[in-house]
C-alpha cells in the first residue's frame, strides 16, 4: 500500500543489523528487535498492525479468558528453537507456546506470531508477570504484563540479567511505524511497521511516520533518536528527554526527509551510547528532476 510517493514494508529476508538487546544477551546469530502482546495483528502486503499493545490486563478479563497474540521479529543467522516463556509474580516459570524452529534458508528476519487465551489456566494470581522470548532455552527479549494492576517500578526481577546488561536497561521494542495511536486505555496500535520505502523522488519526506520505543531503565537515563545516513554519518537528531523506569514513547518525524537511496540507521542514544538500532531501506534513484 502506498505511503505519499513511496510503498512501504516490512520486508523479512534480506539482511540487516537489527540490535535491540545488548550484544551478549542470547546466544550468538539470533536477537530480537520487537517483542510484545497486543489484541490483534493485521498482515498487508508484508506490513504488520498491531492493535492494542498491552502491558497490563484487568483481573475481570482474565477470569473469563480474553484473547491476545504474541508478536516478535527474530533475526536468525543459525537453526534455532524459539518459544515464549511466562515469569508469575512468584518466579515461578512455565512455557507458554509450543517451540518453533527457524532456520536460515528460511530468510535472516522472521515475523513470530501466535494466539492466546489468557486465563487463570496460564496467569492464576494478580501481580506482574515477565514473558521471555526464548532461543535454544536462552533470553532473547523480554515483555512485562500486569495482571489486576498497573506496571511497577519494582518488576526488574522479571527481566533477565542477559537483557539488562551492565546499564541496566533493556529495549523491548524500537520500530517505525506510519502512525502510533492510543487508546483512552493506555493501549497503543501501531499502523504498519516497516523497514523500507520505495520512492522515484528526493529528496523523499514521508507524509506520516513515527517511531515506537518501549524499554525498562534501572537508573535515569537520558535518550534521544539519531539518523544516520548511508555514509554512516550523523544526519539528523531529536530532542532528549530523560526518565527512568518503565517507559513507552511514539515519537513523530516531523520535517524529516532523506536526500538519499541507501541504508539509514535510526539510533537510540541512551546517556550518549547506542541502546538500539532500526535500519530503513530507502530504495530509489538519486536523479536530478528538470
Amino acid at each position: 500500500m502506498p505511503l505519499g510517493e513511496a510503498e512501504v514494508r516490512l520486508l523479512v529476508g534480506r539482511e540487516k543489523d537489527f540490535v535491540s538487546t545488548p550484544p551478549e544477551a542470547g546466544r550468538p546469530g539470533v536477537g530480537s528487535p520487537c517483542f510484545g502482546l497486543c489484541r490483534g495483528i493485521r498482515d498487508e502486503d508484508g506490513a504488520w498492525s498491531l492493535a492494542g499493545m498491552v502491558d497490563w490486563v484487568s483481573a475481570q478479563e482474565v477470569r473469563a479468558g480474553v484473547s491476545m497474540s504474541v508478536f516478535g521479529i527474530v533475526r536468525v543467522e543459525r537453526p534455532c528453537q524459539v518459544h515464549v516463556r511466562v515469569i508469575a509474580p512468584d518466579r515461578r516459570a512455565a512455557d507458554l507456546t509450543p517451540p518453533i524452529q527457524l532456520h536460515p534458508s528460511d530468510g535472516p528476519m522472521r515475523k513470530l506470531s501466535c494466539p492466546l487465551i489468557l486465563s487463570r489456566e496460564n496467569l492464576r494470581q494478580d501481580g506482574t508477570y515477565a514473558l521471555w522470548l526464548m532461543a535454544d532455552g536462552q533470553p532473547i527479549n523480554a515483555h512485562i504484563l500486569a495482571v489486576g494492576m498497573p506496571p511497577q517500578k519494582e518488576y526488574a526481577f522479571a527481566l533477565p540479567a542477559a537483557l539488562m546488561g551492565p546499564r541496566e536497561r533493556h529495549i523491548s521494542c524500537f520500530l517505525p511505524c506510519v502512525d502510533a495511536i492510543q487508546d483512552s486505555s493506555g493501549a497503543w496500535t501501531l499502523e504498519r511497521v516497516f523497514d523500507s520505502v520505495n520512492t522515484d523522488r528526493f529528496p523523499f519526506a514521508p507524509p506520516a511516520a513515527h517511531l515506537f520505543l518501549r524499554g525498562f531503565f534501572a537508573r535515569t537515563t537520558t535518550c534521544q533518536v539519531r539518523l544516520t545516513g548511508p555514509h554512516r554519518r550523523p544526519f539528523a537528531e531529536s530532542g532528549s528527554w530523560t526518565g527512568a523506569g518503565y517507559a513507552t514513547h511514539a515519537l513523530q518525524f516531523a520535517g524529516l526527509a532523506f536526500p538519499e537511496p541507501g541504508i539509514w540507521l535510526f539510533d537510540l542514544l541512551c546517556d550518549g551510547e547506542v541502546g538500539a538500532t532500526f535500519p530503513v531501506e530507502v530504495r530509489g534513484r538519486s536523479l536530478a528532476v528538470s
